[in-house]
């Protein structure tokens, strides 16, 4: 039997960096070479990291550069050793000609030519024909917009001179900034980070369309920095605009047209919209922007979301003018999506050739798409029964057809596995592209000629190929090594299904054991929480991304595969699951996040759930109930253990949103505009039901998730005359899960209170490096 010294050692073995760096070619993202279908990607592999070029058309795969030449060529320029397989960069960037590969080590640009196999540093000549990471480029590649002093700029690439767009835009009130509540406005303005503005070029170049908020009457928020990092002794103060549900119409928000050659700044001719954020879908931060202007730029199509979010509308905007007809609009009493991930691009195409548009949404209770003209008429339904789109990947109007991703078409399978399949306008012709019984993430090629398609299940490592529009494999590029992770230990999670409180709804789960269960033995469970209407976090492939977009969020994958195995490890039954409330199934499924004042349906669930898989795993003690979350998960573990105390003996909760009145508007919105209703769901009303031990943890400079929230559920504790215990990180934004000093108080918490064991002193953990396996 293991000592406790080493169960933490296995603990730490599997947190998700370490665990990583015994994972090979697990997953892809590929990167599109200048618009055209081939790409490249890196990979981690037995020899460290690997850089590959492929083209799809001609079927080949091969190394991107001669690594061992340009680390050679690397260490002669830098004078230090440079290993061809860790090389100091992750991004690279093909010449027109695709001839020379370009990177940048310690902010210094190198072009390595592939034919001679020579290294330069680029000029400053060189590199201002580049756009920099703060400006958007325009389509024609002449031209990068960026904002400065709150006003938009352009900087012609050729000859470096920059030309002012507009001139009035001050601080509450700039143009393509970011509302200061967007969780990073304090984080970014430590950093110096600047991002490029929230705008999006006309195809032909010549005119932005701009995201503006007026702040200028929104209240502040505080955060005090306790230790400055500069090493001062008084505290600093930083404040950000960050309004609350209960200031009403605390925002004005309007778009505007930019014209570059004339300077004209045009309204576009909307009525005032109040509560949203920036749109996440403009090509930002990495994010896909949307492509609502028609080929010649003399159409746009806008979507906007008003009514907090309980209404989507379209409309068409003559650029030239700004005059705007409204094309469609849809409303319900809970919130109505463009996507189920709301921050992706939303599943909206407009087809301005054929006057025609593919809208989304769940009227019939599941999520679909649906053909109109646009002049707002309905045509048809073109997907239809009891599963739900995910995303829409490519649309074909030559043959009418649409490629898209979906769960549960076929109702034998996990309804959260995604699937690739195409359809007729007309809603005839469904099939599928992808048969493997596992969860797709999918990136279609520009020209829709293709697809890379990393598909795998949580107990089967996954599989990276590139597939023809038909579906059929035409290359494999990577196949997951894991035989090292599973030599040091790690036991695969095992699916499980349960019904819901409601004695009715099926849902999907993970168990994790300890790599050394013994049947003969018992364990405290502990339930791994998050809950909340936006996102699911049980994993349904091998370390891929199930709740999110292709290649966003690889280390939130990670962590959500890998800690509750980590955890496990320290001698407990770690259970994983999402119940009612969350997303990627039917509408009546998530509409508990909204229609349940309390937002206690998810948490009967779990516990629901945890009582029926006991009966499969006699060795779960249900008498030693843990759990955590953190976010809206530390929201649910506080809730858990208040509302469910003759369950849950033991929580954690973690930078917990426990008062929805005191977040940012445009996420408490979702759940209600009332601060009433809001009111009912605030964890603090249930402080006088505690009854275990609680642990709350928060950083003292989080501003997705403001300290306030974790001092309100303090305060009704105190008031309460309850025991409870505080962690306060100093320095720490919202994520800190992995941080060493956090984890381990984690794990000491549940093994003093659920084992009854007195933790090993001096532990120290180390959480390993990304770096190493990502």
């Amino acid at each position: 039997m293991r000592t406790l010294e080493q169960r933490y050692q296995r603990a730490e073995a599997f947190l998700p960096a370490n665990a990583l760096r015994q994972a090979y070619g697990w997953h892809i993202t590929p990167r599109w070479i200048n618009g055209s279908d081939r790409f490249w990607y890196r990979v981690h592999t037995r020899r460290g990291f690997e850089f590959i070029h492929v083209d799809p058309e001609s079927g080949t795969r091969r190394p991107a550069f001669d690594h061992a030449a340009l680390a050679a060529a690397l260490e002669a320029t830098l004078d230090l050793a440079v290993a061809p397989y860790a090389l100091p960069f992750k991004t690279i960037t093909y010449t027109s000609d695709e001839t020379t590969v370009t990177f940048s080590v310690d902010d210094v640009v190198y072009a390595f030519d592939l034919i001679s196999a020579t290294l330069t540093a680029q000029s400053p000549e060189d590199l201002a024909r580049l756009a920099a990471e703060h400006e958007l480029s325009s389509p024609d590649g002449r031209l990068g917009a960026f904002v400065q002093d709150h006003n938009l700029f352009v900087r012609a690439f050729d000859t470096g001179v920059v030309t002012q767009l507009t001139t009035d835009g001050v601080p509450g009130f700039g143009y393509g900034e970011e509302p200061g509540g967007t969780m990073t406005a304090v984080t970014d303005a430590q950093s110096g980070l600047r991002t490029p503005p929230a705008a999006c070029w006309s195809p032909d170049s010549r005119r932005l369309l701009v995201f503006r908020a007026d702040e200028r009457q929104v209240k502040h928020l505080h955060l005090i920095e306790h230790v400055p990092l500069d090493g001062s002794l008084r505290p600093a103060l930083h404040s950000y605009p960050s309004p609350m549900v209960e200031d009403g119409d605390w925002r004005t928000i309007q778009y505007v047209l930019v014209d570059v050659t004339t300077r004209a700044v045009t309204p576009v001719a909307i009525e005032p919209l109040t509560g949203m954020e920036s749109p996440f879908y403009f090509p930002r931060a990495g994010l896909r922007g949307f492509e609502f202007w028609s080929r010649d730029g003399a159409r746009l199509f806008l979507p906007v979301r008003a009514d907090g979010y309980c209404a989507q509308r379209l409309y068409e905007v003559d650029p030239a003018t700004g005059a705007a007809r409204l094309i469609l609009e849809e409303r319900a009493e809970t919130p109505v999506l463009l996507n189920l991930f709301e921050f992706d691009r939303p599943n909206l195409w407009v087809l301005p050739d054929s006057d025609e548009l593919i809208w989304f949404s769940e009227r019939d209770g599941w999520a679909h798409l649906y053909l109109y003209d646009l002049a707002g008429r309905l045509k048809g339904q073109i997907t239809s029964g009891p599963w739900v789109v995910r995303d829409v990947l490519h649309v074909d109007p030559a043959t009418r057809t649409l490629t898209f991703t979906a769960g549960g078409v076929d109702p034998q399978r996990n309804p959260y596995h995604r699937h690739v399949h195409r359809i007729g306008f007309d809603g005839t012709g469904l099939e599928t592209l992808t048969p493997e019984d596992a969860e797709h993430l999918v990136t279609v090629a520009p020209s829709g000629c293709c697809f890379v398609d990393v598909f795998g299940r949580v107990d089967t490592p996954s599989v990276s190929v590139v597939r023809d529009a038909d579906g059929r494999v035409r290359l494999a590029l990577e196949h997951a090594d894991v035989a090292d992770l599973l030599a040091a230990g790690f036991r695969y999670p095992t699916p499980f299904t349960a019904r819901a409180a409601d004695g009715l709804t099926k849902l999907h789960g993970l168990v994790y054991l300890p790599s050394d269960f013994d049947v003969r033995q018992t364990y405290p469970v502990l339930d791994a929480i998050y809950g909340w209407s936006q996102l699911t976090v049980t994993p349904h492939a091998f370390l891929l991304d199930t709740g999110a977009p292709v290649g966003l969020h690889l280390e939130i994958a990670a962590e959500n595969y890998f800690v509750p195995q980590s955890i496990a490890e320290l001698g407990f039954i770690v259970v994983v699951l999402d119940g009612r409330g969350t997303p990627y199934r039917s509408r009546a499924f998530r509409d508990p996040a909204y229609t349940d004042p309390a937002l206690l349906t998810g948490l009967a669930d779990h516990v629901a759930a945890i009582r029926q898989l006991a009966e499969h795993y006699p060795s779960m003690d249900l008498n030693r109930v843990g759990v955590f979350g953190h976010s809206g998960g530390g929201h649910n573990a506080a809730k858990a253990i208040l509302c469910f105390p003759d369950f849950f003996k033991v929580a954690v909760a973690s930078a917990g949103a426990h008062d929805l009145r005191t977040w940012h508007a445009a996420w408490a919105e979702m759940w209600s505009r009332d601060p009433e209703r809001l009111a009912a769901a605030s964890v603090a009303t249930h402080a006088a039901g505690l009854r275990g031990k609680l642990l709350l943890a928060h950083g003292d400079m989080d501003e997705n998730v403001h300290p306030l929230q974790t001092y309100r559920l303090i305060d009704a504790l105190i008031k309460a005359n309850k025991d409870f215990d505080l962690l306060w990180l100093p320095n720490r934004h919202h994520d800190f899960t992995l941080d060493p000093y956090f984890v381990r108080r984690r794990w000491d918490y549940f093994v003093r209170h659920l084992l009854g064991l007195e933790p090993p002193a001096g532990i120290a953990v180390n959480p390993g490096s990304w770096d190493e396996g990502l």
